[in-house]
């Protein structure tokens, strides 16, 4: 490790250690979204009224709903329609999506690299359904965790940029992305935590590679865990094969199958359209 990586790796520890680190603010109409999901009062009307509000978010949002993977029987019309179709947890869930993404995150020179992070993320969040539903456990609330588990990747990036700015220092696109894999953990921990988002997310970036050392929440960070990979089968099959995905730890945990690895990979074409649909 030379010495101007060395440099930026212990100033960026220093900002993390003393709370220091630039962290990104959570747009205002997910935060409401969020709390207005988590009050037991909350009707339909106010979550579509909220979302009303921004023409292009209540666009984008019934996009999502309309896509293959929710399947509807017939076409959505309105909000209110998709809501009481789909459930509020879900359209807070697709609106959320729908505000967090790439361009969130401005990383001069990456923005390649913060997309593909947004990519698999989104992914992730898809094939937790998909998992969840097939292994009979608990929905709520993964998809939150799958679509923040990296949210600390693009922070990282772009702490580590400014950090070599300000130093003068040129880094490799390797160095930075070796400090991305470093820190992005710990840095995920701290948006959520400054989110306020729930246990199970926080959790869920803590412990994705090793759930069962989880203190809780424990089925659902490997449903998180089987999602990614499932994702990353799905967007870069080279990187991960179909037999190399099969051959995964985390499948025989899940204790999935052989036919029902089959019906979720039957279901990627819908999550690809999803994918997509979100990412206009």
């Amino acid at each position: 490790m030379t010495i101007d990586i060395q440099l930026v790796e212990t100033t960026l520890q220093a900002h993390i250690n003393d709370d220091s680190l630039e962290l990104p603010v959570l747009p205002a109409v997910a935060n409401q979204v969020l709390q207005l999901t988590h009050n037991p009062d909350a009707t339909n009307k106010e979550l579509a009224d909220l979302l009303q509000r921004d023409m292009a978010l209540a666009s984008h949002t019934m996009r999502f709903a309309n896509s293959a993977a929710y399947s509807p029987v017939t076409k959505l019309v309105s909000l209110q329609q998709a809501i009481a179709r789909l459930g509020m947890q879900t359209i807070a869930e697709i609106a959320l999506a729908s505000t967090l993404n790439a361009k969130l995150f401005k990383v001069p020179g990456y923005e390649w690299h913060a997309i593909e992070i947004w990519r698999h993320a989104l992914a992730t969040a898809l094939w937790c359904k998909e998992l969840a539903r097939i292994t009979r456990r608990n929905i709520d609330t993964t998809f939150l965790a799958g679509l923040l588990h990296s949210i600390g990747r693009p922070v990282v990036l772009q702490t580590v940029l400014k950090v070599a700015e300000d130093l003068n220092v040129t880094l490799t696109s390797e160095q930075v992305c070796d400090q991305e894999e470093r820190f992005q953990r710990e840095v995920g921990l701290k948006v959520c935590q400054q989110w306020q988002m729930p246990t199970l997310v926080q959790t869920t970036i803590q412990y994705l590679h090793n759930h069962q050392e989880a203190p809780s929440h424990n089925d659902q960070v490997a449903i998180v865990n089987g999602a990614a990979s499932f994702a990353q089968h799905m967007l870069d099959p080279e990187v991960l094969s179909k037999e190399q995905l099969c051959q995964l730890e985390i499948i025989e945990q899940l204790n999935l199958y052989e036919d029902e690895v089959e019906q979720l990979l039957n279901a990627q074409d819908a999550i690809k359209g999803t994918l997509e649909a979100i990412s206009k």
